[in-house]
């Protein structure tokens, strides 16, 4: 899979289960401008984890890696091919 799908699959659910639009894949999540809550990021989390199969690394977060929807798709492609 390639990260422009992950990518555009990340946004719908945001989307659907949010209600918040993700206008560019470098937006900041947790920004204004996009407008998720610290526990709607959490929700995501597990949520991804679930939909591909994988599981991230606490590291993901720490490192800010989690913070918009191009980080997370280049981590979820990386988690899908360690598997």
């Amino acid at each position: 899979m390639e990260v422009l799908k992950i990518e555009k699959e990340i946004m719908d659910l945001i989307q659907s289960t949010f209600q918040k639009n993700v206008k560019d894949s470098t937006d900041e999540l947790l920004s204004n401008e996009v407008g998720l809550s610290p526990v709607d990021l959490a929700i995501l989390f597990s949520t991804l984890e679930n939909k591909y199969h994988i599981q991230f690394e606490t590291e993901d977060i720490l490192n800010y890696q989690f913070n918009n929807v191009q980080n997370i798709a280049v981590l979820v492609l990386a988690a899908q091919q360690s598997i």
